[in-house]
């Protein structure tokens, strides 16, 4: 819809103004605000996500990236979260049982060892590792991405 105005009156002060209070009311507690009904999603449109940078990312965290917006209409919503797999954005992050089950359902089994069977996770944007492997204790249900027969293997 503001493509369409903007094409006809690119310089129309009123315009220009609803958009901006538009984009304002998109944000948490706005009018507009998404909230995706406590699922993930409900973050920044696709202009925040093309000018904005990565913040962190870790190994366990898997698809998801911390992101950091360069020109925030207001600095409380600098970073964001994006699923590099759906480029869903929010503004809150993951629930992340929710997404270790998505995650331990997506992956190979490599290896029994007792209690702990070791996963590959074939996940493409890992370009340092092209992939990575997570352990999972079936008797506790714990996950991790760090192996838990790294401390054994110091002691022997």
């Amino acid at each position: 819809m503001y493509r369409r105005a903007f094409a006809l009156s690119p310089f129309d002060p009123n315009l220009i103004q609803n958009f901006e209070d538009f984009e304002e009311q998109r944000l948490p507690g706005g009018l507009y605000a998404n909230t995706k009904d406590g699922k993930f999603g409900g973050g920044p449109g696709k202009v925040v996500v093309e000018r904005s940078h990565l913040s962190e990312e870790r190994v366990e965290w898997g698809e998801f990236k911390l992101m950091r917006d360069e020109y925030p209409r207001d600095i409380r919503f600098e970073k964001f979260w994006l699923n590099s797999f759906t480029n869903i954005t929010s503004w809150s992050p993951p629930d992340w049982e929710v997404e270790m089950e998505k995650r331990v359902d997506r992956c190979q089994v490599m290896e029994v060892r007792g209690s702990w069977k070791i996963l590959w996770d074939d996940i493409p944007q890992f370009t340092r590792a092209k992939g990575c492997y997570l352990f999972l204790n079936d008797v506790s249900g714990e996950t991790s991405s760090e192996s838990p027969f790294e401390d054994y293997m110091n002691r022997i």
